[in-house]
């Protein structure tokens, strides 16, 4: 009988202390979901204030494209009036010819006057008249050309700024950057679907731009440019471009992607059709806890820690 009772003491004696571990571990659980929380409240409340900022940022770009098709609108009206100006120098060049060919007649007229009657000194100062005409005729055909001349010049100037406004203007309304552009991943959200670039509308990133992400020269996989703010932007991958387990890295290379043929992706009339899985309201329409590269991850239980949204979804 008295063995019976030691052996009870024993296994109560284990079966406590396996309960006091139990309570360690416990408490160790709860701290962690506790970090886990803040640390998910200060994400909702970074996420909240960057897209507080790219609201911003597309009424200031909205402002700078209404800017510049002023000033587009204004140097075509300065064309036009340069031109029409050109025009009328051009007339009166034209006239001045007309004015010298016959000051010139007059000329050879009074010498052959000269020749015909006596009054030598009187057709001699008429032709030092005539001879001063047609040089300050000559000298005024010279400074119209040299206007002409500007004028031209002026107009090939207002040209090319026009080309760089229209072309400045289809790039935005197409959503796409130049071919020259490069920038880098700064932040990976591969639960979803999306990275964040170091650069932004002042670096000419526009909405609805696919890009081509790489790393050491070999290329890994679009992505799609979702939201622009003045030094950052945020794209989405276009899933079909990616390999099952590959996935982008902070510092890897962003560069324009090839922009395709009438038959890729693109209407006839030139502009970018949106990817076919991309779904405005809410990024790619396949689910949002799946990743987009191929890793799957582990199903929402009601006691799970917060999860690591960074929109806080919303």
């Amino acid at each position: 009988m008295n063995l019976a009772w030691k052996i009870l003491g024993i296994v109560a004696c284990i079966l406590l202390a396996a309960s006091a571990v139990i309570s360690h571990l416990s408490r160790d659980a709860v701290k962690q979901e506790q970090a886990l929380a803040k640390r998910g409240e200060a994400n909702l409340a970074a996420t909240r204030k960057r897209a507080i900022e790219a609201d911003d940022s597309l009424k200031e770009n909205t402002q700078a494209i209404a800017l510049a098709e002023t000033d587009r609108d204004a140097a075509e009206k300065e064309v036009e009036d340069t031109t029409a100006e050109e025009a009328e120098y051009t007339a009166e060049i034209a006239a001045r010819e007309v004015d010298l060919a016959q000051v010139k007649k007059r000329v050879a007229d009074i010498k052959l006057k000269i020749r015909e009657i006596g009054s030598i000194e009187k057709l001699l100062a008429d032709i030092k008249n005539m001879e001063k005409q047609v040089s300050d005729t000559e000298a005024e055909i010279t400074n119209r050309d040299q206007k002409l001349r500007i004028a031209v010049e002026k107009v090939e100037e207002l040209n090319k700024e026009i080309d760089v406004f229209s072309d400045l203007e289809r790039r935005q309304r197409k959503g796409q950057v130049a071919e020259d552009f490069k920038a880098n991943v700064s932040s990976v959200f591969p639960t979803w679907g999306f990275v964040l670039l170091n650069k932004g509308n002042q670096d000419g990133v526009y909405a609805n731009a696919e890009l081509e992400i790489e790393r050491n020269g070999k290329k890994l996989g679009r992505v799609y440019v979702t939201r622009v703010e003045q030094n950052s932007a945020i794209a989405n991958f276009v899933t079909n471009t990616w390999s099952t387990g590959i996935i982008p890295q902070a510092g890897d290379l962003v560069t324009r992607a090839p922009i395709p043929e009438l038959t890729s992706p693109t209407q006839e009339n030139g502009e970018q059709i949106i990817p076919s899985d991309f779904n405005a309201g809410g990024g790619f329409e396949n689910d949002p806890r799946s990743n987009p590269l191929g890793d799957p991850l582990a199903p929402e239980e009601d006691n799970a820690a917060p999860s690591d949204d960074p929109f806080g979804g919303f």
